[in-house]
């Protein structure tokens, strides 16, 4: 007589240790089977099988999983249902919540073979927006209406049963959109500018930069009147996060300068300097100019060479299409023993004055002698304490 093959399975904590035991009965013989791999307690699987008396099938064991998908080789009742899920979370985004797929997910399930989803509109759960009853993984996608309530909710899985749900409502807000402009975008220094904005989704603002405090939170306008390169920096916070714009202001600005000293020779009629300059924002070219004199419309120069003297050496940036001026005297003198005069730097005269008598008592007379030596026409003052005598 040959009876039927009947399985039956439990789970047990065992140290390593392998145990083959096999009681023989008048009709059948009973296996007990405990396998273990690990050399610290854990947790293995103790098959119990009835076999019939054919000696192909003693020894056979069943495996037995709770967990796999679908749970295999169990009878009702062997694996219990898994706990619920630890908890359920959407992300909706971080910095700035924008339009798009969302993430819906919660950690995985100890026993769970399989997970029950679902995703309704709150207070509609008919139908479903999404369903699914044998779902594997631990996160799944959505792409939501921005300002729409949504309720989620999951159940673990097994042959054993499922866990009671674990619920979430959530609603992806709008995101924080800022728009700020300064007009005009670029002024002379001093000139008024206008800063607007307008903002959504958001539940403060504050601004920083060229600007400062707390503003509106929907619109808004201020005039400033900037001397220089001016941002205004708008950051405005709310449930889809934070947003940051920044408008910029533009004031032509720039420099001209020169080598120097520069020293003429005596004889001479200039000496060289090197001018550089630069220009910043200017509504149009600049005129660089040497005592009146344009050179160069360039918006920049480095070390170009102009010859210059005590009458010639003042040179000037400006803006052609605005205000902005910026002018620079280089320095500039004549070589010791000589004075600018005539376009030249002329040799001072060599004077000397001598006289026969030391001294000059009151009411007496001496002869005074003078020399003057120079190469060019001289015109001479004396002065004796009376009125000047000029000569030439």
């Amino acid at each position: 007589m040959k009876y039927p093959l009947q399985i039956l399975q439990r789970i047990v904590t065992l140290k390593t240790f392998l145990l083959v035991a096999v009681v023989f009965l008048p009709l059948t013989a009973l296996g007990y089977f405990f396998v273990s791999q690990a050399d610290t307690p854990h947790t293995s699987e103790l098959a119990f099988i009835e076999y019939s008396e054919e000696d192909s099938l003693i020894g056979s064991v069943v495996p037995a999983s709770c967990e796999s998908a679908p749970p295999m080789d169990h009878f009702p009742g062997d694996c219990a249902a898994p706990p619920t899920p630890a908890y359920i979370a959407a992300d909706c985004g971080t910095a700035v919540n924008t339009p798009g797929p969302k993430t819906i997910y919660y950690p995985a399930t100890a026993r769970a073979a399989y997970y029950m989803v679902r995703l309704d509109y709150v207070g509609d759960p008919a139908p479903h927006l999404i369903q699914n009853d044998n779902y594997g993984a631990t996160a799944f996608t959505f792409t939501p209406a921005l300002g729409v309530s949504y309720s989620a909710w999951v159940h673990a899985c097994n042959i054993g049963g499922c866990s009671a749900p674990v619920f979430t409502t959530f609603s992806c807000p709008f995101p924080v959109v800022v728009d700020i402009t300064v007009t005009p975008g670029k002024v002379d220094a001093g000139d008024p500018v206008t800063v607007d904005w307008n903002v959504s989704g958001a539940t403060s603002c504050t601004a920083s930069g060229a600007w400062s405090g707390a503003k509106s939170t929907t619109s808004g306008s201020e005039s400033f009147n900037p001397t220089a390169d001016s941002l205004y920096t708008l950051q405005c916070s709310g449930p889809g996060g934070t947003t940051v714009r920044t408008a910029t202001v533009l004031v032509p600005s720039g420099y001209i300068t020169t080598s120097g000293p520069c020293v003429i020779p005596i004889d001479g009629l200039s000496c060289n300097v090197f001018v550089t300059w630069q220009a910043y924002n200017f509504f149009l070219s600049p005129d660089v100019t040497q005592n009146g004199l344009s050179f160069s419309s360039a918006p920049a120069g480095i070390s170009v060479p102009r010859a210059i003297t005590p009458d010639d050496h003042t040179f000037t940036m400006r803006d052609t299409g605005g205000v902005f001026s910026r002018t620079h005297n280089a320095a500039v003198s004549c070589a010791n023993g000589s004075v600018w005069a005539d376009n030249r730097c002329i040799r001072l005269p060599d004077v000397q004055v001598n006289s026969d008598s030391d001294v000059i008592r009151s009411g007496t007379t001496a002869d005074v002698e003078m020399e003057i030596t120079a190469n060019y026409q001289l015109t001479c003052t004396l002065s004796d304490g009376g009125a000047p005598y000029v000569f030439t």
